[in-house]
């Protein structure tokens, strides 16, 4: 009997003994992939928009030959901003390969990088009659 509670008090008293476990935070630098807010582009208004049914036929057609600068202005400006996040992302994307090949070179993983879509599918406006 008093083997049995001196072998219970051994194995409480290993269990009484406390581990100390530290915690070490390691900051780790990680590219942030930014894109800004696109910009607001206002769409131009129209000429032929003012038009009513007795305009001369010649005010008719210079208001569509104006129509034409303004959409080619409007599509311009909106091209401009299209190459401008070209940009953009060419460059998150170097800095997005370069974070894969030192994350590879510090850890020996593949650090994979899902592919960038590069066709935009936008649906044809519904038709109505």
């Amino acid at each position: 009997m008093k083997s049995v509670i001196l072998l219970a008090v051994l194995a409480l008293a290993g269990c009484a003994s406390t581990c100390n476990i530290t915690t070490k935070t390691v900051p780790i630098a990680v590219p942030i992939m930014y894109s800004p807010a696109p910009p607001v582009v206002a769409r131009p208004v129209l000429p032929t928009d003012s038009l009513t049914a007795t305009s001369a036929d010649g005010d008719v057609a210079k208001a569509y030959a104006a129509d034409v600068q303004a959409l080619l202005g409007y599509s311009l400006e909106l091209e401009s901003i299209v190459a401008q996040y070209k940009t953009i992302s060419d460059k998150n994307a170097n800095v997005a390969a370069q974070a894969a090949a030192n994350w590879k070179a510090k850890t020996g993983d593949t650090l994979v990088i899902p592919a960038q879509t590069t066709t935009v599918t936008v649906p044809a406006p519904a038709t109505t009659k």
